[in-house]
This record gives structure tokens, C-alpha cells and sequence, in this order.
């Protein structure tokens, strides 16, 4: 039979409708860093003839631009910060609590570097550095730590929006075509590639599902139940409400007391099967329901 190609229905519209292009994106960077240096311009501005003084517009640019071009070095650092540890329903704590004390320590770093550079300028004479330091900080720290957390906003949004869907391949069969044998996965900006076959086991993780190889994570827009619907059902199962396992890398089940079992897979890993799930699980492995074999090891 010839292959037969799959169609995507899983295909995010959206998500390509308003895809950007490189020059766009670039664009788009050096249009909002315009924007952020005239509006602190424009705040200084009003500041200045509030107070009584005759502002000159080259100062005012001087002291916006430093700032938005220390933030335009931490920027990419914090996108990859708040990509590597996403904040989600299931998983907040930590990473809250990780995002809340590097964001401190941002912007710290951020004041620091910004009153360098207007020291470096000159802009307020023989004022020591500390005093400058101290004021910059008392005047704009806490606009930082907004900045830092609507970048780690901007990023959970991004992967909210952004859908990751499984690719159907060609196959040469009609009951292949129904399950996956790749996974693309939306990572820093590019695609990875997830072949079915390398993953160890899927764990839920509120919207997305993490993918498991070795010591290697990924995270998956899906829910488990949809994912669970395009893998091999001879290929991987189900041990808990919360947890898929590759069936090939399963190497031992040791029973609990209490109606349960520890699944500990090639690597060493160690899982639990609900017993909910056992019966099916043993049937897949070729076991007995009520066989207590593959305990050992």
C-alpha cells in the first residue's frame, strides 16, 4: 500500500495567522525600546517642571536610555529564566518563590548598572556614587520589578498561546496513521523534534504534559488524556491518573501493601502503578494478574 500522508489536524491557526518574521520581531524589540525611553523621558520631563526646573530634553535622554539599555542585556536572560522555569497551575510554588528572589537580585543589579552608567556620563556632578545609587533605587526599583515580572508574564503567555502539537508522519499503514510517532516541541524559540520512541515516561503538569528522556525534560502543550489518544496504546500505558510510562522501559514491578506497585524503569527510575491500573499494565507486559513476577531487581 502506498504512504499515506496524515493530514495535521492538530495545527495551531492562530498560533500561524499572527506568526512574525525576524525583521518583524526585530522590529517590534526596537519599537518597544523607543517607546519605553520616550515615555521615561516624558515622566522625567513632568517631574522636572513640577518641581521648578527648566529641563533640557538631551539630559532627559541621557538618563532614559542607559536604562532601557541595561534592560535590553538582562532582558534575554530573564525570557530564558522564565522559560526554563515556567510558572503553571500544577507547578507555582518554587518557581514563584524563584522568580520573586532573582527578580530582587535583577533589579539590584539593573540600579546598580544604570547609576554606573550616569556616573560614567557625569550627569550629577561630584555626588558621591552611594547617594546616587540610593536614590536611583528609592525612585525607580520597584518600576524593575515590574518590568521583570511582565517578562515572565509575557513568556507564560507566549506559551499559552503558542500550541505544541504532535506530528502525525507518513505511514504505510491505517492503524499506524492513528498514533504519533514524533513530537514537536516549542523550546527557546525553534522546534524540537521528540522521537515517541526515546521517551521514558509522561508526567501531567496542569496545561502541559513533561516528556521524559533520561536526564532530559520537555514540556508539552497538551493534556495527558488528548496525548494518552495519539500514542500506542501497545506502546505505552497508563500507571497513574497523572503519569504515562513506555512499556519497553519498564524492567521491574515490586507490589505495596496497599494495593499498588513500584515501577522502576531501566535507568532506575521509580514510578508508581495505581492499582487501578495494575491489571491492564500486567496484561500488556505479558504478565498474570495475579502474578507477582518482575519484582526482582
Amino acid at each position: 500500500m502506498p504512504a499515506r500522508a496524515v493530514p495535521d489536524t492538530l495545527a495551531s491557526f492562530p498560533a500561524r495567522r499572527f506568526a512574525l518574521t525576524r525583521p518583524q520581531r526585530w522590529g517590534s524589540l526596537v519599537f518597544l525600546a523607543a517607546a519605553c525611553i520616550a515615555l521615561t523621558a516624558g515622566q522625567l520631563y513632568l517631574k522636572h517642571v513640577a518641581q521648578g526646573y527648566d529641563p533640557v530634553w538631551s539630559t532627559l535622554l541621557a538618563l532614559a536610555v542607559p536604562e532601557w539599555l541595561v534592560w535590553g542585556v538582562l532582558a534575554p536572560g530573564v525570557w530564558w529564566l522564565a522559560h526554563r522555569f515556567p510558572v503553571t497551575r500544577a507547578r507555582w510554588v518554587r518557581p514563584s518563590l524563584l522568580h520573586l528572589g532573582v527578580g530582587l537580585l535583577v533589579a539590584a543589579l539593573h540600579s546598580l548598572a544604570v547609576s554606573g552608567l550616569h556616573e560614567a556620563m557625569g550627569l550629577f556632578g561630584d555626588r558621591a556614587f552611594a547617594i546616587t545609587l540610593t536614590i536611583y533605587m528609592a525612585a525607580r526599583y520597584p518600576l524593575h520589578l515590574l518590568v521583570y515580572a511582565l517578562i515572565v508574564g509575557a513568556s507564560a503567555a507566549r506559551r499559552h498561546y503558542r500550541r505544541d502539537e504532535p506530528i502525525l508522519p507518513e505511514t504505510e499503514t491505517p492503524d499506524a496513521a492513528r498514533y504519533a510517532v514524533r513530537l514537536s516541541v516549542r523550546e527557546k524559540g525553534r522546534t524540537v523534534v521528540v522521537p515517541v520512541a526515546a521517551v521514558d515516561y509522561v508526567e501531567a503538569a496542569g496545561n502541559y504534559v513533561s516528556l521524559h528522556l533520561g536526564a532530559k525534560t520537555h514540556l508539552l502543550r497538551s493534556s495527558l488524556r488528548s496525548l494518552e489518544a495519539q500514542l500506542d496504546p501497545a506502546q505505552f500505558a497508563r500507571i497513574h491518573r497523572s503519569t504515562l510510562v513506555n512499556l519497553a522501559r519498564v524492567a521491574a514491578l515490586t507490589p505495596l501493601q496497599n494495593g499498588d506497585h513500584r515501577v522502576r524503569l531501566h535507568d532506575g527510575t521509580p514510578l508508581r502503578l495505581s492499582r487501578t491500573y495494575r491489571a491492564a499494565v500486567q496484561e500488556k507486559l505479558g504478565l498474570h494478574t495475579g502474578a507477582q513476577g518482575m519484582t526482582q531487581g
